[in-house]
């Protein structure tokens, strides 16, 4: 019984995070890409960035705007994949035992009342998922 409730708690929290952001990437989302496309294209050189995200139909004129896309769609995916890790992690009811003895708050929470924990997970783990390398075309 109590394998079913959790098991049913997992497809949960898959399911409500899809949902709650289902409109697609933020704005905060496409300045994150646009500072990493503006940085990679510094990196490659504008011909090889071109190269890389533009198209045949455009001239590769719009390699930024493409490039920005798939950066932005790629932050959004990550923060959705955090988000649902956190949701598991919380209501795992053996957290503690494989975090140090330490609850979920008390593990990710810094403030005083630990009442950010959700949100310093979330953070946290799309953080490291953003650090992956650069979409390619």
């Amino acid at each position: 019984m109590k394998t079913k409730i959790l098991i049913a708690a997992s497809l949960a929290a898959l399911v409500v995070p899809a949902a709650s952001f289902g409109s697609g990437p933020t704005g905060q989302d496409r300045e994150n890409g646009a500072r990493a496309c503006h940085a990679l294209r510094a990196s490659l050189g504008q011909d090889v960035f071109r190269q890389s995200y533009g198209t045949a139909q455009s001239n590769r004129r719009n390699a930024m705007g493409r490039c920005v896309s798939q950066w932005a769609h790629a932050e959004h995916q990550n923060r959705l994949s955090a988000r649902a890790a956190c949701t598991a992690e919380k209501a795992d009811p053996n957290f503690a035992a494989s975090h140090d003895g330490k609850s979920f708050t008390d593990f990710y929470g810094t403030n005083r009342n630990k009442r950010n924990a959700f949100g310093k997970c979330v953070s946290g783990k799309a953080k490291a998922l953003n650090n992956a390398p650069a979409p390619t075309t």
